[in-house]
């Protein structure tokens, strides 16, 4: 009851200030950072409230977000949300400051060291894995044309570019929730250390492969932009050039925590701005315009700090931590402010189909993954069910994705919205799904939390999170 006061209390006076000084409803700077501090305290407390009831914090972000956008109740109006070709609202910056942090963190969470000696077996199950889930949901997509309202008018070529972006985005799993769950549980097993591991590699191959699917299909559909073989040769210089500069901002953030360790978090909101600054840059390469991807940047800045120094930047890590929760608020409360509910309303059942579809294919794939890796024993048939949440990166791929294309383009929005509703329910069934494999394989500690609780949800989000 106190969770659900404090937000009566805080809309009450938000709606007030509102009411009682209209010129702060508009764009002005007091007003943008009046809105910051509503949606993170308010994302904040509808996580908390979520937490309760046994669901995860994530979607309390998100639902705060959806309730209070310009789709519903319109506290946040839409010029607070959505950016512009001349104003970016600071909820907007917020946003994208958070992109490179969860890359950041999503990159320290990758430890290569797990790969030891499991390099067949994990790259049989990721490969076999990742095709039949793209293929399926490629496949049921591109089907559903007819009678999907936002790609019925499109062209065939424009419907496999969705179908595509579908799929590579419904691959995305969450290793933050394996975590967070394994740790909760006290698990130790192979179904715990395979579904960690598989879900790690996998975050890391997403990145890559979503930076080439998107350009390559923002190249299809903006005229602008041709497929060529000078494309694809920016494409590679986009996806080297990003690692190679987030391999040298690692090197930067390491020499930095060691050599000068004090005011970390400021630090790392200026890295971050500086991921996000070095992704608007554009450089010419022959005829194609090249620039570089902030999320590939700040993972590839992760995972060097991770693996390479990691007794260096134990604080910085830390640092990562205790700075996530303000962040993650805004980012995913402002997700959900960004939802169309009439377009979703009318679209629900697409994003139910795609969940289907990918529980599906997500257990068909790894069966077929287990077996090319020669693993029958009886814990590989639930492991699939430690595949199912979704959550951070998701919906970070989801804002790039819409972020990228044109804004003539009548698809991107509707399809975000269809994703984001996926993700959302993904994210809610999922930990539920890992929860039971983990208790039926007998994997899960008497010794940790009692076995009709619920598994407390994370802060820190990582990349499939």
């Amino acid at each position: 009851m106190k969770l659900i006061g404090s937000l009566i209390v805080l809309l009450g006076l938000t709606s007030l200030v509102l009411w009682w000084g209209p010129e702060h409803g508009g764009d002005t700077a007091l007003a943008g950072t009046m809105y910051i501090g509503f949606v993170m305290l308010g994302g904040w407390l509808t996580g908390r409230l979520f937490d309760k009831i046994r669901q995860p914090k994530i979607s309390g972000y998100i639902v705060f977000g959806l309730l209070v956008g310009p789709s519903v109740f319109e506290i946040v109006p839409d010029a607070q949300v959505h950016a512009t070709a001349t104003q970016v609202p600071p909820l907007h910056i917020v946003s994208s400051l958070a992109i490179a942090l969860i890359a950041l963190t999503a990159g320290g969470e990758i430890d290569l060291s797990w790969f030891r000696g499991k390099v067949r077996a994990v790259s049989w199950i990721v490969l076999l894995h990742l095709l039949v889930l793209f293929g399926a949901v490629f496949g049921a997509v591109l089907l559903a044309k007819p009678i999907v309202p936002f790609m019925a008018d499109q062209t065939w070529l424009t419907a496999a570019i969705i179908a595509g972006l579908c799929g590579v985005i419904m691959m995305a799993s969450s290793p933050a929730v394996a975590v967070a769950m394994i740790s909760d549980y006290r698990a130790e097993g192979p179904l715990s250390q395979t579904t960690l591991v598989v879900t790690v590699v996998k975050d890391l191959l997403l990145i890559v492969i979503f930076a080439g699917v998107l350009a390559l299909s923002k190249g299809l559909v903006d005229p602008a932009e041709p497929v060529s073989s000078g494309f694809i040769l920016a494409v590679a210089m986009q996806l080297l050039g990003s690692i190679l500069v987030g391999g040298v901002c690692g090197a930067a953030m390491v020499w930095f925590a060691r050599k000068v360790a004090t005011q970390l978090g400021i630090f790392l909101i200026g890295c971050c701005m500086l991921f996000a600054l070095l992704g608007e840059q554009h450089f010419s390469v022959g005829e194609q315009d090249v620039h570089l991807e902030p999320l590939l940047i700040a993972l590839s800045a992760g995972l060097l700090m991770r693996n390479v120094w990691p007794r260096g930047t134990e604080r910085l890590f830390h640092s990562m931590e205790s700075m996530s929760l303000p962040v993650y608020c805004l980012f995913f409360a402002l997700a959900g402010a960004q939802i169309d509910v009439k377009i979703f309303a009318s679209m629900w059942y697409i994003a139910i189909g795609l969940v289907v579809v990918r529980g599906l294919a997500t257990w068909a794939g790894l069966r077929l993954g287990m077996r090319g890796a020669g693993v029958r024993e009886a814990w590989a048939d639930r492991m699939w069910m430690g595949m199912i949440a979704q959550a951070g990166v998701s919906l970070v791929l989801v804002t790039l994705l819409v972020d990228a294309m044109p804004s003539d383009l009548a698809w991107p929005r509707p399809l975000r919205d269809t994703l984001v509703g996926a993700i959302v329910v993904n994210q809610l069934i999922g930990p539920i799904g890992f929860r039971h494999a983990l208790f039926r394989t007998r994997e899960a500690s008497a010794a940790g939390r009692d076995a009709d609780s619920a598994p407390q949800p994370v802060e820190r989000i990582s990349a499939g999170k």
